[in-house]
Formats: C-alpha cells, sequence, structure tokens
C-alpha cells in the first residue's frame, strides 16, 4: 500500500514538471521566436495576433516593444520586407549564438523594401551580421547597440534615413553602399582590424558628430586602419567629426575618386591625416590634423580642391600637405608647422596651377635647417595673391617700411624658380 502511494505521488511530481515546463515554454515563446514580415497585409494580421497597439499610420503607428529573441545558427532575429505602414519596434534584446551548422550569415535585424521603420534603445549580439537594411526609405533608427563579427552596420541603396545615437563595434565592417540623402549625428563607428566605416558610391548625406574608428588590435605591426574611407562618393558633407586611424599605417580619412565633399571642423588621427587619390572639388575647412603624425594632407591626381583655415601644428616628421600631380588647388589660412629638418612643410611634386597665401609655416625642430620649408619643383604655382603671400617663420625679416612684408621675396626649393613674392613678417 505504501509503495502504492509513493508511485502515485512521483507520477503528480513528474505532471507538475512536465506542466511548469510547458507553461514556461508557452511563456517564453513568443520572446524566443523570430518575427519574421513580409508585406503590410502580414504586418496587421501579426499586429492583430500579438495585441501590438497602433493603426500603422504616421500618427499613430504600431509598436512592438521588449522583444527578447536568442536564436542561434544562420536565423535572423527580426525580419520585415515589402512593408509601407509606420511601425515602431523598440526596447529589445537579440542575440544571433554559434551553432555547430552556423556559417556566420546569421543577422540580429534586417529591413529589405521596408519604409517608414523606427528602431530604438536595440541590443543586437551577433555572430554574424547586426543591422542590415536593403532598399529601404525614411527609416529612424537611435540609440541601437550593435555588436557584429561579420558586419555591424551594411546598408544599401537605402535613401532618406536618420541615425542617431548609435553604437557600431566589433569584428565586422560598417558599409554605407549606394546610400543617399541620409543623415547621421552622434553615431560611433567602430571596426577593430578594419575600417570604421566605409561609404561606397554615396551622394548627398550629411553627417554631424559621428566618430569614425578603425582600430589594431595589439602592437598592430606594419598594419595601418582607417577611420573612414569614402570611395566613388560625392557632395557628402561631415561636420564636427572625429576619423581616427590606428596602428603604424594608419589613415585618418581616405577620400578615392570622391568629388564634391565637404568636410569641415572634424579632428584626423592617423600616421596620415586626409589621403586623397583622383578626388576633386573637395573642401577641408577647420580641421584639426594636430595628432597626424607624419604628414596632415597626402594629395595624388586631385585638383580643384580647397583647403582653409585647417590646423596642421603637429610633430610632422615630414610634410605638411603633400602633392603629387595636383592642379589648380586652392590651400589658404592654414597653419602649418613640423620638426623634421631635412623634410619640407608642403611639398609639391608636378603640381601646377595651385595657390597659396595667407598661410603659417613654421619649423619646430631643434636642428638648424639647410632647406627653405616649401618645395615646388614646377614652378608653375602661385605662392601669394596681389595682397599678401604666406608667413615663413624663417623669413621675417627685414621690414623696411614697417608695411608687414618681407623686404625680399622667399624662393622655394625645387630649382624651378618658385617664388613667394609677398612674404608676411606677421599674419597674426
Amino acid at each position: 500500500m505504501k509503495g502504492k502511494w509513493m508511485a502515485i505521488a512521483a507520477l503528480v511530481v513528474v505532471a507538475v514538471v512536465i506542466i511548469s515546463a510547458i507553461g514556461y515554454m508557452m511563456v517564453q515563446s513568443d520572446e524566443d521566436e523570430p518575427l519574421l514580415i513580409d508585406g503590410d497585409t502580414e504586418l496587421a494580421e501579426a499586429a492583430d495576433e500579438h495585441n501590438w497597439p497602433g493603426s500603422g499610420t504616421e500618427d499613430d503607428p504600431y509598436v512592438i516593444s521588449s522583444l527578447e529573441i536568442d536564436v542561434s545558427g544562420d536565423r535572423r532575429c527580426v525580419s520585415i520586407s515589402n512593408t509601407t505602414e509606420h511601425v515602431v519596434i523598440q526596447g529589445c534584446q537579440l542575440v544571433i549564438s554559434v551553432d555547430e551548422q552556423s556559417s556566420n550569415n546569421g543577422c540580429g535585424i534586417i529591413l529589405f523594401q521596408a519604409s517608414n521603420v523606427t528602431l530604438k534603445d536595440i541590443t543586437i549580439r551577433s555572430v554574424g551580421s547586426g543591422l542590415a537594411l536593403n532598399l529601404c526609405d525614411n527609416l529612424d533608427i537611435r540609440r541601437l547597440d550593435v555588436q557584429g563579427t561579420v558586419c555591424e552596420l551594411n546598408m544599401n541603396d537605402s535613401n532618406n534615413c536618420t541615425f542617431i545615437d548609435n553604437t557600431f563595434y566589433g569584428e565586422g565592417t560598417n558599409m554605407l553602399n549606394a546610400c543617399r540623402g541620409n543623415f547621421l549625428a552622434k553615431n560611433s563607428f567602430t571596426h577593430i582590424e578594419g575600417t570604421g566605416l566605409t561609404v561606397n558610391n554615396c551622394s548627398e548625406n550629411l553627417f554631424a558628430d559621428d566618430i569614425f574608428k578603425g582600430q589594431v588590435l595589439g602592437a598592430g605591426g606594419t598594419r595601418g586602419m582607417v577611420g573612414l574611407v569614402l570611395n566613388g562618393s560625392d557632395n557628402n558633407s561631415f561636420h564636427s567629426c572625429s576619423m581616427l586611424g590606428s596602428g603604424y599605417m594608419s589613415i585618418g580619412a581616405s577620400a578615392i575618386e570622391s568629388d564634391g565633399n565637404f568636410i569641415s571642423g572634424c579632428n584626423l588621427v592617423g600616421r596620415t591625416g586626409m589621403y586623397m587619390v583622383n578626388s576633386s572639388q573637395n573642401i577641408l575647412d577647420f580641421n584639426d590634423f594636430r595628432k597626424a603624425s607624419v604628414v596632415a594632407i597626402d594629395m595624388g591626381g586631385s585638383d580643384l580642391n580647397t583647403m582653409s583655415w585647417n590646423f596642421m601644428n603637429g610633430t610632422y616628421s615630414e610634410t605638411g600637405i603633400r602633392m603629387s600631380s595636383c592642379d589648380e588647388n586652392n590651400v589658404t589660412f592654414n597653419w602649418i608647422s613640423g620638426r623634421s629638418s631635412a623634410s619640407f612643410l608642403m611639398h609639391l611634386n608636378g603640381s601646377i596651377g595651385n595657390s597659396m597665401a595667407g598661410n603659417t609655416f613654421v619649423y619646430t625642430g631643434d636642428v638648424a635647417r639647410t632647406l627653405k620649408l616649401a618645395f615646388d619643383d614646377s614652378g608653375l604655382n602661385v605662392w601669394n595673391d596681389t595682397e599678401m603671400g604666406n608667413q615663413w617663420s624663417d623669413w621675417t625679416s627685414p621690414d623696411a617700411d614697417s608695411d608687414g612684408i618681407v623686404d625680399e621675396p622667399y624662393v622655394l626649393e625645387g630649382g624651378a624658380g618658385a617664388t613667394d613674392w609677398l612674404p608676411m613678417k606677421d599674419l597674426t
């Protein structure tokens, strides 16, 4: 009899455990199940099924809150495609973990041909991609914390989107491809072992107070990472951004076949501050290159650019501005200093039609120089306008008539007779 009751008690315990487990899985099912929606009809049906508030209009969007999705392998936590209704996804925790079959193709959030989607206050941790946007318009993305191993942000053919106060950090890439008219402010893009942000074939995007950081783990050897790369990208604007390279051969920002971009009030850090190749009509003004350790601006085959009011008073061992086969650039009112006794603060090689006036060139080294501060091997550039030339720290007197112009012209190195005919005694 006693054994019978013990058997019944054991069955009761097992039943309770089973019921509890079923109840737990039922409670957890909404959290663990990926959110996969294709089209406005499915979005409306899902809103009705899950009792999401809202009606999908601009003034009353569907609101999806507090999802906690943790999946493994090549899966997606959230996928929304082919929608135009307004939807807000907020306060979510999304995780893609690895499994034995995983090929790192999993993704935290994928939006494809989706418009009018707002993402905010979301954490994504992925062994694959973090946030993938394809053919999307009018997205509003705020306060996302994204880490991935393949890419943190992969944005393609997406326009008129807003990114504010997001963090993209990890081993993967951050890329904008063929994107136009987007606004990005106060975001941080960091790629450990790569470029902070690569912008390919993009135009008319506005960046403000963003951080682009290419980071090298460990000593780095002779490697060098780039903060920002512009490749085939035109007419973009960068204001008050930080472009931070890392490693021995680091570059703050690169512009490759990119025209008409505006970079203003930015901080560019690297062995080279700005590297520009085959890029024209760009404007760089009021930027800080003081932590560019070797060359502030290194240019090749780049014409019709304007560089004004930039601060290049760093500890250069080589050059402030270096041009090779660059024509008709305008360089005015920059402060350029350096400490190398053998290199030039400005070096023009095979370049013609460039105009330099109002700049300050200061040698800060301890070893006496025997060379002039600038080099011009064509003699076909203009080193003064009709009122002033440049200030040279090794050519400040005499000024017998006290007109602020040194009485003798300043002849540059290069053997072509390049001359500043109106060297300034003092521009301050």
